[in-house]
């Protein structure tokens, strides 16, 4: 059975009573999926460089540590040891470093992008969920970059991104022709 609303439309695709592990795993992928979506969302930052979609990375995180820890899903860590080694090195040269404070933020940046690394690959280890975060990566690219030739067609440099010392390069949102160029 599935619940409805009170006009006799689905609420939820997952029948009643299913796990609390499989509720979860579709907020986590939601929540994931929305984050991907937005990831071209840098513009304005704030202190430290915290932009508007470093709140839904914040979410998603939030949510696969919610969705981690209420089932027995085996958590990977993916380039653990790397990225150990580069925090550590990095720690080691914000501590004694000519701007410590600088170094600090660093690596705390450093720290939830590799978190964010960790639930994007936790997330997308079953193929269902993996398929999903690509269509939403190629589908909001679409839309993004349909947003830019809008932009372009009413001259709205709001939508481009343009500014005069880039030229024609158009960023949207991304702070940085090069970064949109990337995504």
């Amino acid at each position: 059975a599935v619940a409805t609303h009170g006009a006799g439309r689905p609420a939820v695709l997952l029948p009643v009573g299913a796990p609390a592990a499989v509720h979860g795993e579709r907020v986590a992928l939601g929540a994931t999926a929305v984050a991907v979506a937005m990831l071209p969302l840098l513009v304005p930052a704030g202190p430290a460089n915290i932009a508007p979609v470093d709140a839904l990375i914040a979410i998603a995180i939030a949510a696969c540590l919610m969705w981690a820890g209420t089932n027995r899903h085996r958590v990977r860590f993916p380039y653990v040891v790397p990225v150990g080694l580069l925090l550590a090195g990095g720690a080691v040269g914000a501590i004694v470093g000519p701007v410590p404070r600088a170094g600090i933020v660093a690596l705390v940046q450093d720290v939830v992008l590799i978190v964010w690394c960790w639930v994007v690959a936790n997330i997308a280890s079953r193929a269902a969920n993996l398929r999903v975060l690509l269509a939403t990566w190629a589908y909001s690219a679409i839309g993004w970059a349909s947003l830019v030739f809008i932009g372009l067609a009413t001259g709205m440099t709001a939508l481009t991104g343009q500014i005069e010392r880039q030229g024609t390069r158009v960023h949207l949102t991304l702070a940085d022709p090069s970064y949109a160029a990337n995504y």
